[in-house]
């Protein structure tokens, strides 16, 4: 087990992934029907936590975040805004519905 662990780790630590990628499932409804809308991802990791990271700190600079405290992202910012941001730095969303 410890040889499967230390070559797995191996990979993390010299970039041997090429990339990465995350998903987001929204359950609810909408004109009385049930929908899941889909949102994928996929580019390397430093440019999905470093970007997104940096779009929060440039919008709570320029006071366009108004929630105060604490918060989780889908708490604070407005999905769209910070979507057509993300696509402006070259990262592409993918939206299933």
């Amino acid at each position: 087990m410890a040889r499967i662990i230390h070559t797995i780790e191996g990979l993390f630590r010299v970039g041997g992934i090429a990339a990465s990628g995350a998903r987001v499932d929204v359950k609810g409804r909408k004109d009385g029907q049930q929908r899941i809308i889909s949102y994928g991802v996929a580019d390397k990791m430093a440019r999905l936590t470093g970007i997104p990271a940096a779009i929060g700190a440039q919008l709570l600079a320029e006071g366009r975040i108004e929630a105060r405290g604490v918060f989780a992202p889908e708490g604070c910012l407005a999905p769209q805004p910070f979507l057509d941001e993300l696509s402006k730095r070259g990262i592409e969303i993918h939206r299933l519905e």
